[in-house]
């Protein structure tokens, strides 16, 4: 695991995961916790 269970991502994190993922050829990213979206990742 690299986070606790309840961390909690700032903007500056996800900007970072997001930059990082798309340099690998990941596009579509959303940032939804499980209370938002029924899918998880």
């Amino acid at each position: 695991m690299i986070y606790p269970k309840y961390h909690k991502f700032g903007d500056r994190e996800l900007r970072i995961w997001n930059a990082l993922l798309r340099a690998a050829g990941i596009h579509l990213i959303t940032p939804f916790d499980s209370a938002e979206s029924k899918y998880q990742f």
